[in-house]
Protein backbone atom coordinates (compact mmCIF):
# COMPACT_ATOMS: atom_id res chain seq x y z
CA UNK A 1 0.00 0.00 0.00
CA UNK A 2 3.01 2.17 0.64
CA UNK A 3 4.07 2.12 -2.65
CA UNK A 4 0.81 2.85 -4.37
CA UNK A 5 0.34 5.79 -1.88
CA UNK A 6 4.11 6.85 -2.76
CA UNK A 7 2.56 6.93 -6.56
CA UNK A 8 -0.67 8.49 -6.09
CA UNK A 9 0.89 11.56 -4.11
CA UNK A 10 4.27 11.86 -4.88
CA UNK A 11 5.52 14.23 -7.57
CA UNK A 12 8.89 12.12 -7.95
CA UNK A 13 7.79 9.23 -8.83
CA UNK A 14 7.67 8.72 -13.08
CA UNK A 15 5.97 6.82 -15.41
CA UNK A 16 8.70 4.21 -15.63
CA UNK A 17 8.56 3.09 -11.51
CA UNK A 18 4.56 3.51 -11.44
CA UNK A 19 4.78 1.07 -14.41
CA UNK A 20 7.07 -1.51 -12.65
CA UNK A 21 4.49 -1.14 -9.37
CA UNK A 22 1.54 -1.38 -11.12
CA UNK A 23 2.18 -4.57 -12.38
CA UNK A 24 1.63 -5.55 -8.32
CA UNK A 25 -1.74 -4.24 -8.52
CA UNK A 26 -4.37 -6.42 -7.95
CA UNK A 27 -7.61 -7.35 -9.93
CA UNK A 28 -10.57 -8.88 -8.70
CA UNK A 29 -13.90 -9.94 -10.68
CA UNK A 30 -16.89 -7.55 -9.91
CA UNK A 31 -19.29 -9.57 -9.12
CA UNK A 32 -20.92 -12.05 -11.89
CA UNK A 33 -20.08 -9.13 -13.91
CA UNK A 34 -16.56 -11.04 -15.36
CA UNK A 35 -15.17 -7.29 -15.63
CA UNK A 36 -11.90 -6.80 -13.53
CA UNK A 37 -11.63 -4.44 -11.18
CA UNK A 38 -8.62 -3.36 -9.41
CA UNK A 39 -8.69 -3.89 -5.52
CA UNK A 40 -8.00 0.01 -4.60
CA UNK A 41 -10.33 2.41 -5.82
CA UNK A 42 -9.85 5.75 -6.37
CA UNK A 43 -12.89 7.75 -4.68
CA UNK A 44 -13.23 10.74 -6.70
CA UNK A 45 -15.38 12.96 -4.79
CA UNK A 46 -12.95 15.65 -4.24
CA UNK A 47 -12.54 16.22 -8.08
CA UNK A 48 -14.49 18.65 -10.11
CA UNK A 49 -15.74 22.06 -10.04
CA UNK A 50 -14.80 23.94 -6.31
CA UNK A 51 -17.61 26.67 -7.53
CA UNK A 52 -20.40 24.25 -7.83
CA UNK A 53 -19.92 21.52 -4.99
CA UNK A 54 -20.60 21.37 -1.56
CA UNK A 55 -16.93 21.11 0.33
CA UNK A 56 -14.47 24.04 0.10
CA UNK A 57 -11.92 20.76 -0.60
CA UNK A 58 -12.58 20.30 -4.23
CA UNK A 59 -9.83 20.38 -6.55
CA UNK A 60 -10.43 21.55 -9.90
CA UNK A 61 -9.79 19.93 -12.91
CA UNK A 62 -6.08 21.45 -13.05
CA UNK A 63 -5.26 20.26 -9.42
CA UNK A 64 -6.96 16.81 -10.02
CA UNK A 65 -4.92 15.30 -13.18
CA UNK A 66 -1.59 14.50 -11.66
CA UNK A 67 -3.89 12.46 -9.37
CA UNK A 68 -5.87 10.53 -11.11
CA UNK A 69 -3.07 10.25 -13.86
CA UNK A 70 -0.89 8.51 -10.89
CA UNK A 71 -3.71 6.31 -10.32
CA UNK A 72 -4.22 5.31 -13.82
CA UNK A 73 -0.41 4.59 -13.66
CA UNK A 74 -0.63 2.56 -10.86
CA UNK A 75 -3.06 0.08 -12.47
CA UNK A 76 -6.36 1.75 -10.82
CA UNK A 77 -8.88 0.85 -13.28
CA UNK A 78 -11.69 1.14 -10.37
CA UNK A 79 -13.02 4.99 -9.76
CA UNK A 80 -15.88 5.73 -7.67
CA UNK A 81 -18.03 8.67 -8.74
CA UNK A 82 -21.75 10.39 -8.12
CA UNK A 83 -23.69 12.63 -9.88
CA UNK A 84 -24.25 14.19 -6.86
CA UNK A 85 -20.13 14.87 -6.12
CA UNK A 86 -19.38 18.57 -7.01
CA UNK A 87 -23.06 18.88 -8.50
CA UNK A 88 -21.81 16.02 -11.32
CA UNK A 89 -18.68 18.02 -11.77
CA UNK A 90 -16.48 14.99 -10.62
CA UNK A 91 -18.03 13.15 -13.39
CA UNK A 92 -17.07 15.54 -16.18
CA UNK A 93 -13.22 15.46 -14.88
CA UNK A 94 -12.89 11.58 -14.65
CA UNK A 95 -14.09 11.48 -18.08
Amino acid sequence: LALITDILFSGTIDSKIAARYSKAMQYVRLGQTGLKVSRLCLGCMSFGDPGRGFHPWILDEEASRPILRRAVEAGINFFDTSNNYASGTSEEVLG
